[in-house]
């Protein structure tokens, strides 16, 4: 009998221990691996391999069993062909292998949405039948009202304003007199802000307001300090100056549509402020972009004295309040702009709201205008007119009629009532018998049946006789109503001038699925 003695193997840290507790060179009957002992019915180790390489794999009863594993090949369940950078492990039913993660995705990457261009500011995502996608669209008409934010006669709280960093004031008691209606030079109550240094485009001075809610800004105009006696020192004020929102979580410059940022200085006269004597005057955001606080830079002092020195006369801000209005039905997007008739209501159809009956409710008669004399059955009436006689009118127009045939053009719940007149028409006989069928088809008209039937056996003056029927119309292509008769004599009557035997539809509901 042959004997095993394993003295030792590198097995990446997993230890392997041959009949534990016993002579090691005894027959091999147990195996210990990792703490946890095996009876061995039969061993190979590293089978078809060298017995002198590290023990990485054994076999027991006929089963193969990795001892230690090093790479991630290794496993089982994973599978690593030649993976690309920046590819993760991603399962694939039964194993792991190399695939891609997608770590954003784009809202117009999404296959049913169209963001085609650039949202405006407070639209949102509407969904669109016509095309089965989701794109950007007014929740309602919004009107834009201008509006002085900060002036004379809209004076806003001292706390509005701060000033950035490496910028200071000289005090904040007099932020004020920026919007007092006067730019007259004053000792007490002039407004600066200051840089350390000179104020550049690297080290402009910042003047920053922040609304207590979001504003539309769209122009800044500002004046230079104005001194009558003397020019002094009104020509502290900047060359340029910039303006910038901020979204929440960065400031975006905001250029003015005409471009011009940087002006020269003119000395203007007159202590109250008016667009005659201002110098900057910008308008921008032409998107009508709410910002929750503005910065404006200030750089290139025109006073080389005092370069870091900034003294703001007058300032003014305007823009826009949004709101949601409407100011007639036809404003919003899905109400149709078609002039409704009196008594009319708004009904949904098409994708859009439009002027029709309440509740699509309709009644529709159809007076017989000839005597109907064919003696037999199975007789097509085919002579209908609406009644034209005075205050006569039907109510919508869902059933149309064409060779004695009706037609649905809505779905619906319809109740259908038949009227005859039978008349002897110079028969002597008592006992002719008139009848009238209401006859569906649901294919179109290759196939009727008859749904009701009207029947009289006139008297000597002529008898009326009725029916009715209730049909679900959900097929407007293929739900089609004819009215036959049957006479043993004598006539149905008809009329072009007054109604005597007619059938008349009533939408009395939608259908149901």
């Amino acid at each position: 009998m042959k004997r095993a003695r394993i003295h030792r193997f590198a097995d990446g840290g997993t230890s392997v221990q041959a009949n534990p507790s016993s002579d090691a060179t005894a027959n091999l009957t147990k195996l210990r691996v990792g703490g946890t002992t095996y009876g061995v019915p039969t061993v190979a180790a590293n089978p078809s391999g060298s017995p002198t390489t590290d023990l990485t794999k054994v076999t027991i009863g006929g089963t193969d069993y990795n001892v230690g594993v090093t790479t991630l090949d290794g496993l089982t369940d994973v599978s690593v062909s030649n993976p690309s950078n920046g590819q993760a492990l991603v399962y694939d039913n039964s194993q792991w292998q190399p695939g891609t993660v997608a770590t954003s995705v784009a809202l117009n990457d999404l296959t049913d949405v169209t963001v085609s261009a650039t949202p405006s500011d407070g639209q949102a995502l509407a969904y669109n039948l016509s095309n089965s996608r989701w794109q950007p669209s007014d929740l309602m008409t919004v009107m834009y009202t201008p509006v002085d934010f900060v002036s004379y006669n809209n004076q806003p709280a001292d706390s509005v304003w701060s000033v950035g960093s490496g910028t200071t004031e000289n005090d904040s008691n007099r932020r004020e007199h920026m919007y007092d209606n006067s730019r007259n030079y004053q000792t007490d109550y002039t407004y600066f802000i200051n840089t350390t240094g000179a104020a550049t485009s690297a080290n402009p001075a910042e003047l920053i307001y922040t609304p207590a809610s979001p504003q539309i800004i769209t122009e800044f105009e500002s004046w230079a300090r104005y001194q009558s006696s003397t020019v002094g020192n009104d020509n502290m004020y900047p060359a340029t100056i910039k303006v910038y929102g901020y979204t929440g979580q960065q400031y975006v410059e905001l250029v003015p549509d005409d471009g011009l940022q940087t002006i020269s200085f003119t000395q203007k006269s007159g202590a109250t402020p008016t667009s005659d004597n201002s110098l900057h005057s910008m308008t921008f955001n032409s998107s009508k972009t709410s910002y929750q606080k503005y910065k404006f830079t200030m750089y290139d002092v025109f006073n080389s004295d005092y370069p870091q020195n900034i003294i703001i006369g007058e300032l003014n801000l305007r823009g826009y309040t949004r709101t949601a209005a409407i100011s007639s039905l036809g404003d919003v997007g899905n109400v149709s702009t078609t002039t409704p008739s009196d008594g009319q209501a708004l009904v949904y159809s098409s994708n859009q709201w439009v002027p029709g009956t309440a509740g699509g409710f309709s009644c529709q008669i159809f007076r017989v205008t000839t005597n109907q004399t064919v003696t037999g059955s199975d007789t097509l009436i085919d002579d209908y007119a609406v009644p034209n006689n005075a205050l006569n009118a039907n109510l919508g127009s869902y059933v149309s009629v064409s060779s004695g045939i009706f037609s649905f053009s809505k779905t619906g719940f319809y109740r259908v009532d038949l009227t005859i007149l039978g008349s002897r028409s110079g028969n002597t006989s008592s006992s002719n018998h008139h009848n009238g069928y209401i006859m569906t088809s649901n294919d179109g008209g290759s196939n009727y049946e008859a749904s009701a039937r009207a029947i009289t056996q006139e008297g000597s003056g002529g008898d009326s006789a009725s029916t009715s029927a209730v049909l679900s119309v959900t097929d407007l292509t293929n739900s089609k109503v004819k009215v036959e008769y049957f006479n043993t004599a004598g006539q149905i009557d008809g009329s072009s001038t007054q109604t005597k035997s007619f059938i008349m539809f009533s939408r009395i509901g939608d259908a149901q699925a």
